[in-house]
């Protein structure tokens, strides 16, 4: 009978022990595992921040304005040198209307200083252009414009003249793009009305 109460005292005993022994070890692992769950939210609750704020900054970017002389190289020389009553006239209207349609994505002209954007028109017609530049740009413009118009509307329209012209793979890329045709019709707006009071 003393046998028999020792043996189960020291099973007890070894078991208390265990089970001291068990606690720590448990705690222990988890906290381990407290430790890695809590890592691994706060890193998956950083992923949609970093995420949405990435795709803030790209629509909200301000993009710089094109300086008078970006505008006279990059737009109104462009246009202003397509050639009249030639061969390739149709051709090289094509390719001037998507170089236009390339600075305006270039520049983000939606998203630039509308105000700055208006005077360095202003600037680069009235200051830097001759007459005979100002001349050649008001007989394209319009051409330029409706080819534009045509163009976003239905693109098919357009299609043999841009492929002949080896630019419909641009003029593809670009009409995809976010906010392209918003920048477009910011340009050309803003031309349409350049030197008008913005009252």
């Amino acid at each position: 009978m003393k046998r028999f109460i020792a043996a189960l005292l020291v099973s007890l005993m070894t078991l208390s022990v265990l089970a001291g022994c068990d606690r720590p070890f448990n705690k222990e692992v988890n906290d381990g595992r407290e430790q890695l769950t809590t890592v691994a939210a706060a890193v998956k609750s950083t992923e949609p921040k970093t995420k949405s704020t990435t795709k803030a900054s790209a629509t909200n970017k301000i993009f710089s304005t094109p300086s008078t002389q970006d505008l006279v190289k990059g737009y109104f020389n462009i246009i202003g040198n397509v050639p009249k009553g030639t061969a390739g006239a149709s051709l090289k209207l094509a390719e001037a209307a998507v170089a236009a349609f390339q600075f305006a994505q270039d520049f983000n002209i939606a998203g630039c200083d509308i105000s700055a954007l208006r005077d360095n028109m202003l600037n680069a017609w009235e200051k830097v252009l001759d007459e005979e530049e100002r001349a050649n740009f008001d007989e394209n413009f319009m051409d330029v414009v409706t080819f534009m118009d045509a163009a976003e509307e239905d693109p098919t329209s357009v299609a043999g003249q841009l492929e002949d012209a080896g630019v419909k793979a641009a003029f593809e890329k670009l009409s995809k793009q976010a906010g392209a045709w918003d920048n477009w019709d910011t340009l050309k707006s803003n031309t349409l009305t350049m030197g008008n009071s913005e009252e």
